[in-house]
């Protein structure tokens, strides 16, 4: 069995530097069956204190990425934006989520695929890891590009596509059903003709 991940962030701007209001993350197997709600299930998800690290840390925000979260509908705004008393601090975030990853059946920290949108999620998160004295959460050489494989499996040129499953309503801009989708797209890409 070849465990793998499918990681993703929330923040508040686009720069390494960047707040981090959460962490979804989603083990797959791609050659085991799975829908989309085993991978809700399975899935982790920690939301973070992000006035605390811009406070403390000097972590950064833009408004350009405010105003864009403002945008969203309320659910999105509720789960992501507004702050919680669960939320915990950029450390305490981090060792917890570092924890679960390890506990992951199949995964493999060196060897395990880390499949992101991008590498902007895992330039943010290792430079949050290297600020708070915390080794980095996967090394650079297992990230993955979601974008990039959904492309050349689904004949697209955007990164994304339908799937074929029936799939329930997606949370947009949800790490978890953003990670989930991520991993739908990769398995069960409707191809285009």
């Amino acid at each position: 069995m070849s465990t793998h991940l499918v990681f993703d962030i929330e923040t508040l701007c686009l720069r390494e530097t960047a707040a981090i209001l959460s962490i979804g993350i989603v083990p797959v197997d791609f050659s085991e069956e799975f829908d989309y709600q085993d991978l809700i299930d399975r899935s982790w998800f920690i939301k973070f204190d992000a006035r605390d690290q811009i406070e403390r840390l000097g972590r950064t925000k833009d408004e350009d990425t405010i105003n864009w979260w403002k945008q969203q509908d309320r659910e999105t705004i509720r789960s992501q934006v507004k702050p919680l008393e669960t939320d915990v601090t950029l450390e305490e975030g981090l060792k917890q989520t570092a924890e679960w990853m390890q506990s992951v059946e199949g995964y493999n920290r060196k060897s395990s695929w880390v499949w992101t949108r991008g590498g902007m999620d895992a330039m943010i998160t290792e430079h949050a890891c290297i600020q708070v004295e915390r080794q980095p959460l996967f090394p650079f050489w297992v990230v993955r590009d979601v974008r990039t494989a959904v492309d050349i499996i689904a004949g697209t040129d955007r990164g994304y596509c339908q799937v074929d499953a029936v799939l329930p309503e997606v949370q947009k801009h949800h790490p978890v059903h953003e990670c989930a989708y991520d991993a739908m797209m990769i398995r069960d890409p409707k191809i285009e003709s």
